[in-house]
């Protein structure tokens, strides 16, 4: 596909399998078009440049081809699109989405959360939700909740929702996480885990940072993509690897004794379960070896996955369609969603995006002091400072100008 830049003067090529990246000249007049589109100007309102939409479309093509930043600018740019063509980004009194008003108990979390969202659709869950949070000795907490309690509201959710003893979510040996297969036996098992995928995707269409990795065949999963053999690696490195031997082995794959069945174990009870109609008695031949270890692949991958991956799938594509998560791989999926947990505060960064009330200014000593300090922090100490300030405890993705949503830092 040829494509014209007037601006630059430039034509590239752009396929499935390009292997040349854009030329950074073309990644800036792409951003640039976005960002002319979601002018928010009287006069640029329609917007002489491309849509974000038809930018994002381009770029799916060939992903690894732009920045990881430039991707996120962009991804941002079409949440904002959708906010703005929704109404979402205005105040009700401006003419936007009325907010939507929750009580939780702290106590019980997420069965609150769930009574209160499970079920509402995305025209409710993308409007501003308004969190009262009650203590354990039945008092409402005081406070003004200007966004700050909304992130701390999704942030205990879906922390509550990852917790092993819910037996809604597992982890493989890395941490990383993905459905229970079991889940759908667990009661309301299956609505609770598209709940808690609709939170997820609320997290991500608001900017929030969450701390919740997943598995990377997972993630494929939500991309609307169907993972193969290659993603076994990343669910159960040892299956893999024993696959791969049976492959490539250079005996008669009959002498394995392998048949086209598969062993499952739920509560201690073993079933036994065919790949294909009349597999417990369809032996594993050189002939047949590949159909079986794809076959194999594709039971622990989604067939036992099932309906607990397509439940958490369906709730997160309510608000992020598979698209959008298609501009990254799985592991700048999970730096976008839980901002790269390793990476160190800016507070240049931050600085430059506080404001400040009460007679303050960026020159008062008590300001330059507090600056000072916060430089010589610790991480567990940055992190704590960030739960305090904004909710969430970790830092946002690639600059602090996200954050400013409802109102910017005041201090």
């Amino acid at each position: 596909m040829k494509l014209h830049s007037p601006q630059q003067g430039i034509r590239w090529s752009l396929g499935h399998r390009c292997l040349s990246p854009v030329p950074f000249a073309v990644c800036d007049w792409a951003i640039h078009q976005a960002h002319t589109a979601l002018s928010v100007s009287p006069q640029n309102r329609a917007g002489d440049g491309a849509r974000p939409s038809s930018i994002a479309s381009l770029i799916r093509t060939a992903p690894q081809s732009v920045p990881f930043s430039r991707r996120v600018d962009l991804f941002r740019a079409l949440l904002a699109e959708d906010k703005r063509r929704g109404g979402w980004n205005l105040a009700h009194y401006d003419g936007g989405a009325a907010p939507i008003k929750i009580t939780v108990r702290r106590s019980h979390l997420m069965e609150d959360a769930y009574n209160a969202l499970g079920g509402r659709g995305a025209d409710v869950i993308k409007a501003r939700l308004i969190i009262t949070f009650i203590n354990e000795t039945g008092l409402s907490e005081a406070g003004l909740d200007y966004g700050g309690l909304m992130k701390e509201f999704l942030e205990e959710v879906i922390k509550c929702g990852f917790n092993a003893d819910y037996g809604l979510m597992t982890s493989t040996a890395d941490g990383l996480a993905y459905p229970r297969p079991s889940a759908d036996k667990v009661e309301l098992g299956v609505q609770l885990l598209e709940f808690l995928g609709t939170m997820v995707g609320k997290a991500l269409y608001e900017g929030i940072l969450i701390n919740a990795p997943f598995a990377p065949f997972f993630v494929t999963r939500l991309q609307g993509r169907t993972p193969m053999f290659d993603d076994l690696q990343t669910l159960d490195p040892e299956l893999h690897r024993s696959m791969t031997q049976v492959k490539n082995y250079d005996g008669d794959v009959a002498d394995l004794g392998l048949t086209f069945t598969v062993e499952d174990n739920f509560l201690g009870t073993s079933t036994s379960h065919p790949l294909v109609p009349g597999g417990d008695s369809m032996p594993v031949t050189n002939d047949n070896r590949l159909l079986y270890c794809h076959l194999l692949a594709d039971y622990h991958l989604n067939v036992k996955l099932g309906r607990p991956a397509m439940a958490f799938t369906a709730g997160l594509v309510q608000l992020i369609p598979h698209t959008s998560l298609r501009l990254f791989n799985p592991l700048e999926f999970n730096e976008l969603i839980s901002g790269g947990g390793s990476a160190e505060l800016d507070v240049i960064d931050m600085r430059r995006w506080v404001t400040y009330s009460g007679g303050y200014r960026t020159d008062s000593t008590s300001i330059k002091l507090f600056w000072k300090v916060v430089s010589e922090f610790s991480p567990a100490e940055c992190a704590a400072l960030l739960k305090f300030v904004t909710s969430c405890s970790r830092a946002p993705l690639v600059v602090f100008s996200i954050c400013s949503h409802p109102s910017p830092y005041t201090r």
